[in-house]
């Protein structure tokens, strides 16, 4: 028995092909650590525990080809519920890979499993579909399986997710059953970029045209200090514990910096890992001169109001000499680049 790279590839309409499937499923008598299979056989018992018999007469660089409904059980393992096969014996199982989730990608879920040898030890193979990512009416992240034109599959992540230090977004899970000493803790980080149009709070994957997480979302304030260095938001978000669905409002905050220019150009620039960076766009609905200070009330890039406003202070030394033309305009309205300054 060798050791395998990957016994497991995935072919167009997120197809499963497992080479050399009898050295994978088994290992002695028995099945692997890796893999599950369960549902309507009979002896289910048997099944789990033990080689199925029709197993037992297939040879080993057999190709097993399987197609169905992928999802993510309770646990965070991937199951594939067989709807059809190139061996009728397992249609209507549903198989269950044990392991991890290994990347998450624009347009890719990659999944690691993991089975234990007695003799050669631990060995693994992926399982990557490919689809598009989005977020549910609940909030809650999800990944669509491509099966065909317009119709797809979708594994939940039920856990809540959160915003680490580097502005992404990370999602948190526990395998393992029983005490806590034998669980295990992953986490998932999405790499991407926010986004903020009206009543909205996009994060945006790198490299992807079409995969996204849109999230309902307020401000939690309606004015804003340009000294402030986060933007905070208010999301419902809805996730499963303990077999039960609960909706919590969670702050949700992205740190950075505002910049005005002499253009009259507005943004919040936002930094994330791997020394990435870039700058939330806004457009300027009113300005208001006050004494020694300028407030704005801010658009989304696409013109909508957002009805929350940023004040610049005149001492803010990035922008003195902008403010100190501005209080030279004299005492009454005027039109700068098309938008009225009240002093």
């Amino acid at each position: 028995m060798e050791i395998f790279t990957n016994p497991i590839r995935v072919i167009p309409g997120n197809r499963l092909i497992i080479s050399n499937f009898k050295d994978f499923l088994t290992n002695g008598t028995s099945l692997a650590d890796g893999v599950k299979i369960s549902g309507t056989t009979p002896d289910t018992r048997r099944i789990e525990n033990m080689t199925p018999p029709w197993l037992l007469w297939k040879t080993e660089d057999e190709q097993l080809t399987l197609d169905g409904r992928w999802k993510l059980t309770p646990n965070h393992d991937l199951e594939l519920h067989v709807k059809s096969s190139n061996y009728p014996e397992l249609d209507g199982e549903k198989i269950i890979f044990r392991g991890r989730i290994e990347n998450v990608e624009g347009n890719s879920f990659s999944f690691r499993v993991q089975q234990t040898d007695n003799i050669l030890g631990i060995r693994s193979g992926v399982i990557t579909l490919t689809g598009k990512w989005q977020a549910d009416k609940n909030n809650r992240l999800s990944f669509l399986v491509s099966k065909s034109r317009n119709v797809y599959d979708s594994l939940t992540f039920e856990g809540a997710w959160e915003v680490n230090n580097n502005n992404e977004i990370v999602y948190k899970y526990t395998r393992g059953e029983g005490r806590s000493r034998d669980k295990e803790t992953h986490l998932v980080i999405f790499r991407g970029y926010w986004d903020l149009p009206k009543g909205k709070l996009n994060y945006r994957f790198d490299h992807s045209s079409d995969s996204m997480f849109s999230f309902k979302a307020e401000f939690m304030t309606d004015t804003f200090s340009s000294k402030d260095r986060k933007l905070q938001f208010i999301v419902g978000v809805s996730y499963k514990q303990y077999d039960v669905y609960k909706t919590q409002k969670r702050i949700i905050t992205i740190y950075g910096s505002w910049k005005l220019n002499r253009d009259l150009k507005l943004t919040f620039s936002v930094s994330y890992s791997n020394r990435r960076s870039r700058e939330l766009e806004f457009g300027i609905e009113k300005l208001f001169g006050k004494h020694d200070s300028l407030e704005i009330s801010l658009l989304s890039k696409d013109g909508d109001p957002l009805g929350v406003s940023v004040e610049f202070k005149k001492a803010f030394r990035d922008n003195g000499e902008f403010f100190l033309a501005l209080s030279r305009s004299a005492k009454e309205s005027k039109i700068l680049g098309g938008i009225r300054l009240k002093f």
